[in-house]
C-alpha cells in the first residue's frame, strides 16, 4: 500500500476503528432466529457491498442470487441437505456442518462466478502460459472471495448475522441449483 491516491474517496480518516468494529463482530452464525423479516431493500444493500468488491482486472465475474422467496428458499435448502448429506458419506471423519439451520434464515445469496471471465486476466505466452493459467485460478477464487467476504461485512453492518457455507461448486450441487433458479451452465456457485 501507498500512500493517498489523487482519485481517492474522500473517507474520513477516523473511519478505521468503525471498519475494525464490523470486521470484529462478523461471525459464521448457525442459529437463526425463526420468523424474522428483513426489507427486500436491505438484501438489495448487502448484495451492493459484494458489488464494490475488487477484482481481477476489474471483470468482476460474478452474480449474485437472493433466495428469500420462502418456496424457493425451501428448494435451495433441500439441495445444501443432500449435499452435506454426500459429504459426510463420501469423506471420512469430514466435520460437514448440518445444514438444518438454513430452516429459519431469511435468504441465501448465492454467489455465481463464470470462469470465462479469466480471459481478462494477464495470458502468458510460450512457457508463461501455464504459470500464467495458474495465476488466473487464484485472482479467480480470490476475487470470488473479496466479493463474500464484502456481502458478509455488509451483513454485519445492516444488524444481521450469515455464514459462508463452503459447498455448492461441486457438480451435482451446482447443477441441482442450477434446475431450481436457472441460472447458465457457464455460471457455478461458489
Amino acid at each position: 500500500m501507498s500512500g493517498m491516491s489523487t482519485d481517492a474517496p474522500a473517507i474520513a480518516a477516523d473511519a478505521y476503528p468503525n471498519l475494525l468494529e464490523v470486521v470484529k463482530a462478523r461471525r459464521s452464525v448457525r442459529k437463526f432466529e425463526p420468523g424474522r423479516d428483513v426489507p427486500r431493500e436491505t438484501l438489495l444493500r448487502i448484495l451492493e457491498a459484494g458489488r464494490w468488491a475488487p477484482s481481477g482486472a476489474n471483470a468482476q465475474h460474478w452474480d449474485f442470487i437472493c433466495v428469500d422467496d420462502p418456496e424457493v428458499r425451501e428448494q435451495v435448502r433441500e439441495v445444501f441437505l443432500r449435499q452435506g448429506a454426500r459429504l459426510r458419506a463420501q469423506v471420512e471423519r469430514f466435520p460437514a456442518v448440518n445444514k438444518s439451520f438454513l430452516a429459519n434464515t431469511v435468504a441465501i445469496v448465492l454467489v455465481l462466478g463464470d470462469e470465462r471471465w479469466k480471459a481478462c486476466f494477464p495470458q502468458g505466452v510460450g512457457d508463461a502460459n501455464d504459470e500464467y493459467t495458474r495465476n488466473n485460478e487464484n485472482i479467480f477464487y480470490c476475487s470470488l472471495g473479496a466479493a463474500i467476504q464484502n456481502i458478509q461485512l455488509a451483513t454485519i453492518a445492516c444488524g444481521l448475522t450469515s455464514a459462508w457455507l463452503s459447498g455448492g461448486g461441486e457438480d451435482q450441487t451446482a447443477a441441482e441449483l442450477r434446475e431450481v433458479l436457472g441460472f447458465p451452465e457457464t455460471a457455478r456457485p461458489y
